[in-house]
Protein backbone atom coordinates (compact mmCIF):
# COMPACT_ATOMS: atom_id res chain seq x y z
CA UNK A 1 0.00 0.00 0.00
CA UNK A 2 1.39 3.40 -0.94
CA UNK A 3 2.44 5.81 1.75
CA UNK A 4 0.25 8.89 2.09
CA UNK A 5 1.54 12.06 0.52
CA UNK A 6 1.99 13.72 3.88
CA UNK A 7 4.83 11.32 4.71
CA UNK A 8 7.01 13.02 2.11
CA UNK A 9 7.74 15.66 4.70
CA UNK A 10 10.33 13.79 6.73
CA UNK A 11 12.10 14.77 9.92
CA UNK A 12 14.97 16.30 7.94
CA UNK A 13 12.70 18.81 6.23
CA UNK A 14 12.73 22.13 8.10
CA UNK A 15 9.32 23.44 9.00
CA UNK A 16 9.12 27.21 8.60
CA UNK A 17 6.33 29.75 8.68
CA UNK A 18 4.84 30.96 5.44
CA UNK A 19 6.30 34.02 3.71
CA UNK A 20 3.13 35.96 4.50
CA UNK A 21 3.39 35.16 8.22
CA UNK A 22 7.10 35.96 8.18
CA UNK A 23 6.40 39.34 6.58
CA UNK A 24 3.63 40.06 9.09
CA UNK A 25 5.88 39.26 12.05
CA UNK A 26 8.75 41.34 10.66
CA UNK A 27 6.44 44.32 10.30
CA UNK A 28 4.98 43.67 13.74
CA UNK A 29 8.38 43.99 15.46
CA UNK A 30 9.88 46.69 13.23
CA UNK A 31 6.89 48.88 12.31
CA UNK A 32 3.61 48.19 14.07
CA UNK A 33 4.74 47.91 17.70
CA UNK A 34 7.12 50.90 17.37
CA UNK A 35 4.24 52.84 15.82
CA UNK A 36 1.99 52.00 18.77
CA UNK A 37 4.66 52.94 21.31
CA UNK A 38 6.09 56.05 19.63
CA UNK A 39 3.57 58.55 21.07
CA UNK A 40 3.92 57.27 24.63
CA UNK A 41 7.31 55.53 25.02
CA UNK A 42 9.72 56.42 22.17
CA UNK A 43 12.62 54.62 23.82
CA UNK A 44 10.70 51.35 23.93
CA UNK A 45 9.63 51.92 20.32
CA UNK A 46 13.28 52.27 19.35
CA UNK A 47 14.10 49.04 21.19
CA UNK A 48 11.66 47.06 19.05
CA UNK A 49 12.74 48.81 15.83
CA UNK A 50 16.37 48.05 16.70
CA UNK A 51 15.94 44.51 15.39
CA UNK A 52 15.09 45.64 11.85
CA UNK A 53 18.62 44.88 10.68
CA UNK A 54 18.00 41.15 11.26
CA UNK A 55 14.93 41.00 8.97
CA UNK A 56 17.14 39.93 6.04
CA UNK A 57 17.68 36.57 7.75
CA UNK A 58 14.10 35.43 7.24
CA UNK A 59 12.28 33.16 9.68
CA UNK A 60 14.65 33.22 12.65
CA UNK A 61 14.45 36.95 13.51
CA UNK A 62 10.69 36.89 12.93
CA UNK A 63 10.18 34.16 15.54
CA UNK A 64 13.06 34.97 17.91
CA UNK A 65 11.20 37.65 19.96
CA UNK A 66 8.43 35.14 20.70
CA UNK A 67 11.05 32.64 21.84
CA UNK A 68 12.64 35.35 23.99
CA UNK A 69 9.30 36.05 25.67
CA UNK A 70 8.84 32.34 26.37
CA UNK A 71 12.37 32.19 27.77
CA UNK A 72 11.71 35.11 30.12
CA UNK A 73 8.49 33.45 31.30
CA UNK A 74 10.35 30.17 31.85
CA UNK A 75 12.98 31.83 34.03
CA UNK A 76 10.34 33.60 36.13
CA UNK A 77 8.16 30.53 36.71
CA UNK A 78 10.32 27.42 36.41
CA UNK A 79 14.00 28.35 36.86
CA UNK A 80 14.94 26.74 40.21
CA UNK A 81 17.66 29.27 41.05
CA UNK A 82 15.29 32.27 41.10
CA UNK A 83 13.36 32.33 44.36
CA UNK A 84 12.64 36.04 44.86
CA UNK A 85 14.18 38.19 42.12
CA UNK A 86 16.04 37.83 38.81
CA UNK A 87 19.37 39.00 40.23
CA UNK A 88 19.63 35.57 41.87
CA UNK A 89 20.39 34.09 38.43
CA UNK A 90 23.59 35.03 36.62
CA UNK A 91 22.40 33.02 33.61
CA UNK A 92 19.19 35.01 33.23
CA UNK A 93 20.93 38.38 33.45
CA UNK A 94 23.63 37.25 31.02
CA UNK A 95 21.10 36.06 28.44
CA UNK A 96 19.08 39.26 28.78
CA UNK A 97 22.18 41.39 28.23
CA UNK A 98 23.22 39.37 25.19
CA UNK A 99 19.75 39.41 23.65
CA UNK A 100 19.16 43.11 24.23
CA UNK A 101 22.51 44.11 22.71
CA UNK A 102 22.17 41.79 19.72
CA UNK A 103 18.61 42.82 18.85
CA UNK A 104 16.29 45.13 20.76
CA UNK A 105 13.11 43.00 20.41
CA UNK A 106 14.88 40.08 22.08
CA UNK A 107 15.65 42.09 25.22
CA UNK A 108 12.25 43.79 25.31
CA UNK A 109 10.26 40.57 24.85
CA UNK A 110 12.38 38.64 27.34
CA UNK A 111 11.70 41.47 29.79
CA UNK A 112 7.94 41.32 29.22
CA UNK A 113 7.91 37.53 29.39
CA UNK A 114 9.69 37.62 32.74
CA UNK A 115 7.29 40.23 34.16
CA UNK A 116 4.22 38.23 33.15
CA UNK A 117 5.63 35.03 34.61
CA UNK A 118 6.83 36.72 37.78
CA UNK A 119 3.48 38.42 38.41
CA UNK A 120 1.42 35.31 37.72
CA UNK A 121 3.71 33.16 39.86
CA UNK A 122 3.52 35.55 42.82
CA UNK A 123 -0.24 35.97 42.46
CA UNK A 124 -0.80 32.20 42.24
CA UNK A 125 1.19 31.66 45.44
CA UNK A 126 -0.75 34.37 47.26
CA UNK A 127 2.14 36.74 47.91
CA UNK A 128 0.11 39.81 46.97
CA UNK A 129 -2.56 38.98 49.56
CA UNK A 130 -0.04 38.95 52.44
CA UNK A 131 1.60 42.33 51.88
CA UNK A 132 0.03 43.85 48.76
CA UNK A 133 1.55 47.34 48.92
CA UNK A 134 5.03 46.22 49.91
CA UNK A 135 4.99 43.40 47.37
CA UNK A 136 3.77 45.60 44.53
CA UNK A 137 6.18 48.42 45.38
CA UNK A 138 9.20 46.15 45.60
CA UNK A 139 8.31 44.39 42.37
CA UNK A 140 7.84 47.75 40.61
CA UNK A 141 11.35 48.81 41.64
CA UNK A 142 12.79 45.53 40.36
CA UNK A 143 10.94 45.85 37.03
CA UNK A 144 12.18 49.40 36.49
CA UNK A 145 15.75 48.27 37.14
CA UNK A 146 15.31 45.32 34.77
CA UNK A 147 13.87 47.63 32.12
CA UNK A 148 16.97 49.80 32.37
CA UNK A 149 19.12 46.77 31.60
CA UNK A 150 16.89 45.52 28.79
CA UNK A 151 16.29 48.84 26.99
CA UNK A 152 18.22 51.84 28.26
CA UNK A 153 21.67 50.23 28.51
CA UNK A 154 21.70 49.04 24.86
CA UNK A 155 20.23 52.33 23.62
CA UNK A 156 22.80 54.48 25.42
CA UNK A 157 25.66 52.24 24.30
CA UNK A 158 24.56 52.52 20.66
CA UNK A 159 24.13 56.27 20.92
CA UNK A 160 27.63 56.73 22.33
CA UNK A 161 29.08 54.66 19.47
CA UNK A 162 27.05 56.23 16.67
CA UNK A 163 27.27 59.91 17.63
CA UNK A 164 30.97 60.06 18.37
CA UNK A 165 33.28 61.61 15.74
CA UNK A 166 34.70 58.75 13.67
CA UNK A 167 37.67 58.50 11.27
CA UNK A 168 37.02 58.57 7.53
CA UNK A 169 39.10 55.49 6.70
CA UNK A 170 36.67 52.49 6.69
CA UNK A 171 38.80 49.97 8.61
CA UNK A 172 39.80 52.45 11.30
CA UNK A 173 36.23 53.72 11.45
CA UNK A 174 34.92 50.23 12.17
CA UNK A 175 37.63 49.64 14.78
CA UNK A 176 36.71 52.83 16.63
CA UNK A 177 33.01 51.96 16.51
CA UNK A 178 33.74 48.49 17.88
CA UNK A 179 35.74 49.96 20.74
CA UNK A 180 33.16 52.61 21.60
CA UNK A 181 30.23 50.18 21.46
CA UNK A 182 31.99 47.52 23.55
CA UNK A 183 33.40 50.01 26.07
CA UNK A 184 30.08 51.81 26.43
CA UNK A 185 28.18 48.55 26.93
CA UNK A 186 30.73 47.34 29.48
CA UNK A 187 30.66 50.58 31.45
CA UNK A 188 26.87 50.77 31.55
CA UNK A 189 26.47 47.13 32.61
CA UNK A 190 29.10 47.64 35.32
CA UNK A 191 27.27 50.72 36.64
CA UNK A 192 23.98 48.82 36.59
CA UNK A 193 25.52 45.98 38.62
CA UNK A 194 26.94 48.39 41.20
CA UNK A 195 23.60 50.15 41.54
CA UNK A 196 21.72 46.86 41.91
CA UNK A 197 23.64 46.01 45.10
CA UNK A 198 21.60 48.60 46.98
CA UNK A 199 18.64 49.49 44.76
CA UNK A 200 17.23 45.95 44.72
CA UNK A 201 16.75 45.99 48.51
CA UNK A 202 13.04 47.11 48.46
CA UNK A 203 12.08 43.74 46.96
CA UNK A 204 12.90 42.31 50.39
CA UNK A 205 12.74 45.17 52.89
CA UNK A 206 9.25 46.27 51.86
CA UNK A 207 7.92 42.83 52.86
CA UNK A 208 10.02 42.77 56.05
CA UNK A 209 12.66 40.35 54.80
CA UNK A 210 16.42 40.54 54.42
CA UNK A 211 18.01 40.35 50.96
CA UNK A 212 19.23 36.88 50.07
CA UNK A 213 22.92 36.28 49.47
CA UNK A 214 22.24 35.16 45.91
CA UNK A 215 20.32 38.35 45.07
CA UNK A 216 23.36 40.49 45.87
CA UNK A 217 26.30 38.17 45.22
CA UNK A 218 26.08 37.97 41.42
CA UNK A 219 26.00 41.73 40.83
CA UNK A 220 28.52 42.45 43.59
CA UNK A 221 31.20 39.82 43.01
CA UNK A 222 30.44 38.21 39.64
CA UNK A 223 29.71 41.34 37.61
CA UNK A 224 32.79 40.60 35.50
CA UNK A 225 30.89 37.81 33.73
CA UNK A 226 28.03 40.15 32.88
CA UNK A 227 30.44 42.81 31.63
CA UNK A 228 32.22 40.19 29.52
CA UNK A 229 28.88 39.09 28.07
CA UNK A 230 28.09 42.71 27.19
CA UNK A 231 31.44 43.11 25.41
CA UNK A 232 31.06 39.89 23.40
CA UNK A 233 27.43 40.63 22.44
CA UNK A 234 28.13 44.21 21.38
CA UNK A 235 31.12 43.18 19.26
CA UNK A 236 29.14 40.34 17.67
CA UNK A 237 26.25 42.70 16.93
CA UNK A 238 28.37 45.30 15.20
CA UNK A 239 30.40 42.75 13.20
CA UNK A 240 27.27 40.91 12.02
CA UNK A 241 25.45 44.12 11.18
CA UNK A 242 28.42 45.46 9.22
CA UNK A 243 29.23 42.29 7.29
CA UNK A 244 25.60 41.57 6.29
CA UNK A 245 24.58 45.09 5.28
CA UNK A 246 25.16 44.58 1.55
CA UNK A 247 22.77 44.87 -1.34
CA UNK A 248 20.09 42.43 -2.43
CA UNK A 249 16.58 41.47 -1.44
CA UNK A 250 17.45 41.37 2.25
CA UNK A 251 18.88 44.87 2.21
CA UNK A 252 15.85 46.13 0.30
CA UNK A 253 13.54 44.61 2.92
CA UNK A 254 15.46 46.27 5.76
CA UNK A 255 15.39 49.63 3.98
CA UNK A 256 11.66 49.26 3.33
CA UNK A 257 10.93 48.46 6.99
CA UNK A 258 13.04 51.38 8.19
CA UNK A 259 11.31 53.77 5.80
CA UNK A 260 7.89 52.54 6.88
CA UNK A 261 8.86 52.78 10.55
CA UNK A 262 9.73 56.49 10.24
CA UNK A 263 6.80 57.41 7.98
CA UNK A 264 4.85 58.74 10.98
CA UNK A 265 7.71 60.40 12.85
CA UNK A 266 5.47 63.35 13.78
CA UNK A 267 3.68 61.11 16.32
CA UNK A 268 6.93 60.38 18.15
CA UNK A 269 6.71 61.57 21.77
CA UNK A 270 3.26 63.04 21.15
CA UNK A 271 2.03 62.25 24.65
CA UNK A 272 5.15 63.53 26.41
CA UNK A 273 4.97 66.77 24.41
CA UNK A 274 1.43 67.29 25.66
CA UNK A 275 2.61 66.63 29.18
CA UNK A 276 3.80 70.00 30.43
CA UNK A 277 7.22 70.51 32.03
CA UNK A 278 5.86 70.23 35.60
CA UNK A 279 4.21 66.93 34.69
CA UNK A 280 7.45 65.46 33.35
CA UNK A 281 9.27 66.77 36.40
CA UNK A 282 6.78 65.08 38.74
CA UNK A 283 7.15 61.75 36.92
CA UNK A 284 10.95 61.95 37.00
CA UNK A 285 10.90 62.82 40.70
CA UNK A 286 8.65 59.88 41.55
CA UNK A 287 10.79 57.43 39.57
CA UNK A 288 14.13 58.55 41.07
CA UNK A 289 12.70 58.73 44.60
CA UNK A 290 11.29 55.22 44.19
CA UNK A 291 14.52 53.79 42.78
CA UNK A 292 16.60 55.17 45.65
CA UNK A 293 14.21 53.79 48.27
CA UNK A 294 16.68 51.01 49.03
CA UNK A 295 19.02 53.58 50.60
CA UNK A 296 16.53 55.22 52.97
CA UNK A 297 16.96 55.00 56.74
CA UNK A 298 14.08 57.21 57.83
CA UNK A 299 11.03 59.08 56.59
CA UNK A 300 13.01 62.27 56.03
CA UNK A 301 15.25 60.61 53.41
CA UNK A 302 12.68 60.38 50.57
CA UNK A 303 11.56 63.95 51.29
CA UNK A 304 15.12 65.23 50.90
CA UNK A 305 15.72 63.12 47.79
CA UNK A 306 12.50 64.34 46.18
CA UNK A 307 13.39 67.96 46.93
CA UNK A 308 16.85 67.61 45.40
CA UNK A 309 15.48 65.85 42.31
CA UNK A 310 12.87 68.59 41.83
CA UNK A 311 15.61 71.23 42.05
CA UNK A 312 17.86 69.38 39.58
CA UNK A 313 14.96 68.78 37.21
CA UNK A 314 13.87 72.42 37.30
CA UNK A 315 17.45 73.41 36.54
CA UNK A 316 17.66 70.90 33.67
CA UNK A 317 14.44 72.24 32.13
CA UNK A 318 15.77 75.80 32.41
CA UNK A 319 13.15 76.91 34.94
CA UNK A 320 15.64 78.21 37.52
CA UNK A 321 18.68 78.95 35.39
CA UNK A 322 20.66 78.04 32.33
CA UNK A 323 24.08 76.75 31.45
CA UNK A 324 26.57 79.13 29.82
CA UNK A 325 26.75 78.87 26.04
CA UNK A 326 30.48 78.19 26.23
CA UNK A 327 29.96 75.23 28.55
CA UNK A 328 27.30 73.64 26.34
CA UNK A 329 29.53 74.02 23.28
CA UNK A 330 32.51 72.63 25.19
CA UNK A 331 30.87 69.48 26.55
CA UNK A 332 29.37 68.62 23.17
CA UNK A 333 32.89 68.26 21.81
CA UNK A 334 33.73 65.60 24.40
CA UNK A 335 32.79 61.99 23.48
CA UNK A 336 29.70 60.80 25.34
CA UNK A 337 31.57 57.78 26.70
CA UNK A 338 34.11 60.05 28.41
CA UNK A 339 31.38 62.24 29.87
CA UNK A 340 29.50 59.23 31.23
CA UNK A 341 32.67 57.82 32.79
CA UNK A 342 33.45 61.17 34.46
CA UNK A 343 29.92 61.49 35.89
CA UNK A 344 30.01 57.94 37.26
CA UNK A 345 33.51 58.32 38.68
CA UNK A 346 32.66 61.55 40.52
CA UNK A 347 29.58 59.99 42.11
CA UNK A 348 31.43 56.81 43.03
CA UNK A 349 34.36 58.62 44.66
CA UNK A 350 32.04 60.98 46.50
CA UNK A 351 29.91 58.17 47.90
CA UNK A 352 32.47 55.51 48.72
CA UNK A 353 35.54 57.54 49.63
CA UNK A 354 34.47 60.87 51.11
CA UNK A 355 30.99 60.35 52.59
CA UNK A 356 31.78 56.85 53.84
CA UNK A 357 33.86 58.39 56.62
CA UNK A 358 31.27 61.03 57.54
CA UNK A 359 28.44 58.69 58.46
CA UNK A 360 28.42 55.62 60.58
CA UNK A 361 29.93 52.56 58.96
CA UNK A 362 27.49 50.84 56.64
CA UNK A 363 25.13 53.79 56.20
CA UNK A 364 23.38 53.62 52.84
CA UNK A 365 22.81 57.37 52.77
CA UNK A 366 26.25 57.72 51.22
CA UNK A 367 24.97 55.75 48.25
CA UNK A 368 21.95 58.03 47.90
CA UNK A 369 24.16 61.13 48.08
CA UNK A 370 26.55 59.69 45.51
CA UNK A 371 23.64 58.79 43.22
CA UNK A 372 22.23 62.31 43.39
CA UNK A 373 25.65 63.79 42.67
CA UNK A 374 25.97 61.46 39.68
CA UNK A 375 22.56 62.67 38.47
CA UNK A 376 23.69 66.28 38.83
CA UNK A 377 26.90 65.53 36.94
CA UNK A 378 24.90 63.79 34.22
CA UNK A 379 22.67 66.85 33.81
CA UNK A 380 25.76 69.06 33.72
CA UNK A 381 27.62 66.96 31.14
CA UNK A 382 24.57 66.05 29.03
CA UNK A 383 22.57 69.29 28.68
CA UNK A 384 18.93 68.65 27.84
CA UNK A 385 17.15 70.16 24.87
CA UNK A 386 15.75 73.00 26.96
CA UNK A 387 19.14 73.95 28.37
CA UNK A 388 20.70 73.70 24.92
CA UNK A 389 18.07 75.99 23.46
CA UNK A 390 18.54 78.52 26.25
CA UNK A 391 22.29 78.39 25.73
CA UNK A 392 21.91 78.86 22.00
CA UNK A 393 22.65 75.26 21.04
CA UNK A 394 20.59 73.75 18.25
CA UNK A 395 22.07 70.28 17.96
CA UNK A 396 20.05 67.66 19.84
CA UNK A 397 22.01 65.62 22.38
Amino acid sequence: MAEPAASSVGPRTPVVISPAAQDALSRLWSVRIPGWLDPYAPQWADAFADGTWTARWGTFPALAPLAAAALGFFFAVFWPWIDYVYSESLVFMGLLIAGALLSGPLGAMMFFGYIVGDFLGDAFQGYYTRAPLGMAGGRLVSYILLGLLAVRVPALARRMAERAPLPVEPTLRLAVRLFLYAAGSALLVFLWCQAMIVLIRPVFTWVRQSPTTEAIMHVQTQWKWLVAMAVVASLARLVLETTTSGSGAGADLVASLQQERWSHVQRRGEFTRRLMGPGRLIVATLVVTLLLSGTYEGWIDPVIVAGIVVFLGAWRYGVIGRLPTGWVSFVRKIPALVRLAVAALVGYVFAYVILWGLWRLGSLRAVAAGSLLTLAMFYLLFPGRRQSALAGGRQRE
